[in-house]
């Protein structure tokens, strides 16, 4: 009882800036607090481009991921349709096929330039993901469904974000990107 006294009159003094802030009371490793450690480097004290390729690096390995999820399932549909219709030509399931395995790399290269922090292959995913954006422009304005124009408008929502994050991975040095990989999770 004597000591949690003592130690709220303590706090009154140091609040007041009566006696220091290391005087007096028992001591926190004592009470059975962490030990307190200088911190390393602080987010907030990063530059604007650094703390961009930290806040956007899970977004676009998210957006690679799910691309590469619905390109896969396009191409299992097509070879399901291979299948099940052999000879009908209905819509050219060996080109949906190729193309599919072909651009299943832009997804990849995205996840893994994010994940590495590697600008090479981030920027083959903008270009892939430009590519996407482009089709889906295009299919929005040739129907003008409702939900094609919506597709459209997320999908270059992403192109925006993919575009952020390259450029702002361009702009921290080769160096210092190690260290970046070690704040991710701050």
């Amino acid at each position: 009882m004597m000591t949690s006294m003592a130690s709220t009159s303590d706090l009154g003094k140091a609040e007041q800036g009566e006696m220091a802030a290391g005087e007096g009371g028992p001591h926190p490793s004592a009470v059975g607090a962490p030990p307190l450690t200088a911190p390393t480097a602080s987010v907030s004290t990063l530059p604007k481009a650094w703390r961009v390729v930290l806040n956007y690096r899970r977004s676009v390995m998210c957006f690679a991921f799910l691309n590469l999820i619905t390109i896969v399932l396009g191409v299992s549909f097509a070879v399901n349709e291979s299948i099940r219709f052999p000879g009908h030509p209905s819509w050219g399931t060996s080109p949906v096929i190729v193309l599919g395995v072909v651009f299943m790399l832009g997804p990849l290269c995205g996840f893994i330039g994010a994940s590495y922090l590697r600008s090479g292959l981030a920027t083959v995913y903008l270009g892939f993901t430009c590519l996407q954006t482009a089709s889906h422009i295009v299919f929005a304005v040739a129907t003008l469904w409702l939900s094609a124009i919506f597709l459209a408008f997320i999908q270059c929502w992403v192109m925006m974000i993919v575009s952020t994050f390259c450029y702002s991975l361009c702009m921290v040095p080769l160096e210092n990107r190690g260290q970046l990989l070690e704040l991710k999770d701050r």
